[in-house]
């Protein structure tokens, strides 16, 4: 995964989800499919396969 997508993710799912259009439940989840949706939509190349790897590498 990119540092840039790292970096967008942290970002959005830290402190400003309206950044990319998403809500987080009240224990700060959102639904991966509509986050990688809304990611590319804002511009972000993004798969669920990077977040998956991503998550297994750490």
């Amino acid at each position: 995964m990119s540092k840039e997508i790292s970096k967008m993710l942290s970002l959005v799912l830290r402190h400003a989800p309206e950044r990319i259009g998403i809500t987080l439940d009240q224990n700060g989840w959102t639904d991966i499919k509509h986050l990688i949706s809304k990611a590319k939509k804002s511009g972000y190349k993004i798969s669920l396969e990077e977040l998956l790897e991503n998550r297994s590498n750490q």
